[in-house]
C-alpha cells in the first residue's frame, strides 16, 4: 500500500524547491531583484526543500527496508537516477559552462542508493553504527579541502564555482536521520493516518523526479517568453 501522506510530504518539498528555483533563475539569467531583494527568505525556502527531500529519502528508505527489496532494486534506481543526473550535467554545461552542475542534488541520491542497501542489507539492526556514521558526517565537513574528490566526498570545499553542490557528507546524515527518528515520530503522532487516499497533489508528490527533471526548461521558457515583451 502506497504511502500518502509521504507523498503529500514531497510535494511540500516539490513547491518550495519550485518557488526558489523561479526566483533564482530569474535573478542569474535575467536581473530580476525578486531573489536578491528577500534573498535571507529564499534561502530558507531553498534549503527547507533541500533538508526535506533527503531527510524524507530516509523514511522511504525505512519503508522500502521492510519489504525485503533486494541489490537488482537498488541497482536499478542507482542507474535511473545517475542517468537523470547526467542529463542535468550536459544540459547545464551547455547552457553556463563555469558554473555546470557535476554534483548536484540527483548525484548525491545516485551515490546514496549505494549506501542506502549497505544500510538496508548489511547495517540495519546496528543503530549504534548508523549514528557513528551520522556523526561522522557532520564532522567531516568541518575540514576543508581542494580535491575536487575529498570534496565530492564531503570535506569542506575551499572553492567550487557550479550552481548545486551536494557532497555525500554531511548530506547522507539526513537521509540516516530521517531513516532512524521519523519513522519512530510518525508512529509517536499517528501521522500516516491523516491522508489515507490520493490526490493530486499526492500524484505530483510521487512525480518529483519527472517534474525536476522537466521544470527547468519550463522556468527559462517562461522567462525567455516573458523578455519578449
Amino acid at each position: 500500500m502506497r504511502n500518502y501522506l509521504l507523498d503529500y510530504l514531497r510535494f511540500i518539498c516539490l513547491f518550495l524547491m519550485l518557488v526558489f528555483h523561479f526566483v533564482f533563475v530569474g535573478h542569474f539569467f535575467y536581473d530580476y531583484t525578486w531573489y536578491v531583494d528577500y534573498k535571507t527568505f529564499y534561502e530558507v525556502i531553498g534549503h527547507i526543500s533541500r533538508i526535506g527531500f533527503v531527510t524524507l529519502s530516509g523514511l522511504s528508505l525505512y519503508y522500502v527496508s521492510q519489504k525485503s527489496r533486494g541489490f537488482h532494486y537498488f541497482l536499478k534506481r542507482f542507474f535511473v537516477i545517475l542517468a537523470c543526473a547526467l542529463l542535468i550535467s550536459a544540459f547545464t554545461f551547455l547552457l553556463i559552462p563555469e558554473y555546470f552542475i557535476f554534483n548536484g542534488i540527483l548525484h548525491f541520491f545516485a551515490y546514496a542508493t549505494i549506501l542506502n542497501y549497505l544500510v538496508v542489507s548489511r547495517f540495519q539492526s546496528n543503530k549504534t553504527l548508523i549514528i557513528a556514521l551520522i556523526i561522522f558526517g557532520r564532522l567531516l565537513y568541518l575540514f576543508p579541502s581542494d580535491n575536487i574528490f575529498l570534496n565530492v566526498l564531503g570535506f569542506y570545499p575551499a572553492s567550487i564555482n557550479t550552481l548545486d553542490f551536494f557532497p555525500l557528507f554531511p548530506w547522507y546524515s539526513y537521509v540516516l536521520l530521517g531513516y532512524l527518528f521519523l519513522p519512530i515520530f510518525m508512529r509517536l503522532t499517528s501521522l500516516e493516518t491523516i491522508v489515507k487516499k490520493g490526490n493530486f497533489i499526492t500524484f505530483l508528490g510521487s512525480r518529483t523526479l519527472l517534474i525536476y527533471m522537466l521544470h527547468p526548461i519550463v522556468i527559462l521558457a517562461f522567462f525567455l517568453d516573458l523578455t519578449r515583451f
